[in-house]
């Protein structure tokens, strides 16, 4: 698939955007760690930082693996995709999951933009969002698997693509412990449930202040 926006990178290039690569999964998978931990309580700014960053790395991997899926965007001028490395990715990539197509799109609303889904998101009964820290990450690194089996070596840095690799191959944790003082939402898998990490949007009150 070729886009006319894209630009040609140098193989040169490409091994240096494969430490981005790392950079982002490395973000994604500690930051899916930390809430799994609880380890700033379930609320607060740091969780939802942390939740938010989840979120952020989360949606710029899905959108490097499945920029020929309809329901993510073609890659603009500079951004980098999966088809740079593996040119035929298009018909090798496996199908995003509904949940990580649909998460992807709440990312944009509740996340990358200021929108009116945001006002008084998960302080309203119905209006509430709960983002799937365990099946997205399991997902996408299951992807970066199949990607990384592909891709031919020469087009990362060694030391990026032997850190990709390990990462691949940890045993990620299996759903059924959730430490966020959140309920559960069960999946119908057998022993199964998702661990559930949500921000907080304003009060209907809420006025912002600055310090005098």
């Amino acid at each position: 698939m070729t886009h006319k926006n894209r630009m040609a990178r140098t193989q040169e290039q490409l091994q240096a955007e494969s430490k981005t690569l790392l950079f982002e999964f490395h973000q994604m998978t500690e930051s899916a760690e930390l809430l799994r931990q609880n380890a700033f309580g379930g609320s607060g700014v740091t969780h939802n930082n942390t939740v938010q960053g989840f979120v952020t790395h989360f949606r710029n991997i899905s959108c490097f693996f499945f920029e020929h899926h309809p329901r993510f965007p073609s890659p603009k001028e500079g951004d980098l995709a999966a088809g740079e490395y593996v040119a035929d990715w298009s018909t090798r990539s496996p199908a995003p999951s509904t949940d990580v197509c649909d998460a992807k799109e709440a990312a944009n609303k509740q996340i990358a933009h200021i929108t009116a889904v945001r006002r008084d998101r998960n302080f309203v009964r119905g209006n509430e969002y709960r983002w799937q820290i365990d099946e997205i990450e399991r997902e996408l690194v299951a992807v970066l698997r199949q990607f990384l089996a592909v891709a031919p070596e020469a087009k990362f840095d060694l030391l990026a693509l032997a850190e990709l690799r390990a990462l691949a191959s940890k045993a990620l944790p299996v759903s059924g412990k959730v430490n966020l003082g959140l309920r559960a939402a069960r999946t119908g898998k057998t022993n199964a449930c998702r661990t559930d990490a949500r921000t907080t949007a304003p009060p209907p009150n809420f006025c912002a202040k600055t310090s005098p």
